[in-house]
């Protein structure tokens, strides 16, 4: 059970910060026998505030604007339904543990806060919210049959339920910083940890464990995030989740950083990003089952990641552009990462145009760096991923090539390539690799070191 070592400090932050000098206090059990007799009288601006004590009801909130906060209470509705369900704007809950029920919180409106709660064992969701700019923060989730924490946009999906009440004159998605998902810690989930669907959202130093399906899962901006908006998930753990660590789309939102993870021992990948506009950089992801990190898209970078012990490929980057040929400039981007000791290719990247600069790959079981054409199953031209630079790499001790290159144009120049089993730099006009430039790199050609200074 979650501690609420300073109590007043979860009464302080829900009420301190709301402006309603009229606003009255309702108490139970001291003026009303229950919590669902205290709400139902409370007015806008209201507090409810809920002694110690088991209270074996299901809470439902229809008044706007009031404030629910409980000291040592728990909620336990014997899975009549959800412990607490809001059918209002702008309701804040907090320092409650609800158990046993449907949902620990069902929300359906705007502008909903829930801090410090304890939700155990729900057997749909912990916290469902079919509303917009909520506000999840600091709760405790464990052994939700569903999801830990879910975020519905209203505009997303059908309501469902009888009870949902219209959105009008709410931000549709409001600013970047208006939907907030952190601190909260989720275990032992049997769907996703959080699923933020549609949001323009920050996600943040949330802990999510043994999970069923991915850590977190964040479909972001969509249609309804505001342009310019910038959606972040920042400084997770995610571990021991039976799909990815962190899952994350975002091909509407005018940049999404996915930053400072710690992804660790997950089923299939430790990060998978898919969008536009994308920025991936120093997470740490390690020993994941699948591959370390995996991104799809376009005009993005990956960059600073440590990604050591993962099962398959350390960094896979797979472009849109089938037609790529270093013109405009490189589709992604792929520099400063450390990429050791994974079951394939340290850096693999196909379809399109890369710049691939600075990374370390050392012990991988494939190629130190691999620079692949469109996979046949595309039926992609022949000359693509054309005009691709691969530069100031160390690439040593791989179990195959160091530096594979299969691209077109290739500009392979100012490389470290030692020790490696099969050929320390391949595809410079054997094969299918051509290179524009090859200058300036270390390798071995042989039986002995070179230092190679000729321009092709």
């Amino acid at each position: 059970m979650l501690t609420l070592r300073r109590p007043a400090l979860v009464l302080a932050a829900l009420v301190a910060s709301i402006p309603w000098a009229s606003a009255g206090t309702l108490s139970v059990p001291a003026q009303f026998e229950s919590i669902q007799a205290a709400v139902a009288a409370a007015q806008p601006g209201d507090l409810v505030f809920v002694q110690p004590g088991l209270y074996a009801e299901t809470v439902v909130i229809s008044t706007a604007d009031i404030r629910l906060v409980g000291r040592g209470a728990v909620i336990d509705p014997a899975y009549a339904g959800p412990a607490i369900q809001v059918e209002a704007h702008n309701v804040r809950i907090g320092g409650f543990t609800l158990r046993n029920a449907t949902y620990g919180i069902r929300a359906f409106g705007g502008g909903l806060v829930a801090i410090e709660n304890e939700i155990i064992a729900s057997s749909e969701d912990g916290i469902l919210v079919y509303g917009t700019d909520p506000a999840i923060m600091k709760n405790s989730i464990v052994g939700a049959a569903g999801d830990g924490v879910r975020l519905v946009h209203p505009s997303l999906a059908p309501c469902p339920s009888d009870v949902c009440i219209p959105v009008t004159g709410l931000p549709l998605g409001g600013s970047f910083d208006q939907t907030t998902v952190a601190r909260n810690t989720i275990k032992q989930c049997s769907g996703d940890g959080i699923d933020v669907r549609d949001f323009a959202a920050i996600i943040e130093k949330n802990r999510v464990t043994h999970s069923g399906d991915h850590g977190i899962r964040a479909n972001l901006g969509g249609f309804f995030g505001p342009l310019g908006s910038e959606c972040v998930l920042r400084r997770n753990s995610c571990s021991n989740n039976q799909d990815c660590g962190i899952y994350a789309e975002d091909f509407f939102a005018s940049h999404t950083v996915v930053e400072s993870n710690a992804l660790k021992l997950n089923g299939e990948h430790g990060l998978y990003a898919t969008g536009f506009l994308m920025s991936v950089r120093n997470n740490r992801s390690t020993d994941n089952a699948g591959q370390g990190i995996v991104f799809s898209g376009q005009n993005s970078s990956i960059e600073s990641n440590m990604v050591v012990r993962n099962g398959d490929r350390g960094i896979e980057v797979m472009g849109f552009s089938v037609e790529g040929d270093g013109s405009d400039g490189p589709d992604n981007t792929i520099t400063g990462n450390t990429s050791n000791t994974n079951g394939r290719d340290g850096i693999y990247a196909a379809v399109g145009t890369f710049a691939i600069t600075n990374n370390t790959c050392r012990n991988n079981t494939g190629d130190g760096i691999d620079l692949d054409r469109v996979p046949p199953e595309w039926g992609g031209p022949s000359g693509n991923s054309g005009g691709s630079v691969i530069s100031n790499n160390v690439v040593k001790r791989n179990n195959h090539e160091g530096i594979d290159n299969s691209g077109v144009s290739t500009l392979v120049d100012s490389n470290t390539c030692l020790q490696n089993k099969g050929a320390d730099i391949a595809g410079t006009g054997d094969g299918q690799g051509t290179v524009a430039s090859f200058t300036s790199n270390t390798f071995v050609t042989g039986g002995a070191e070179t230092v190679q200074a000729l321009d092709l």
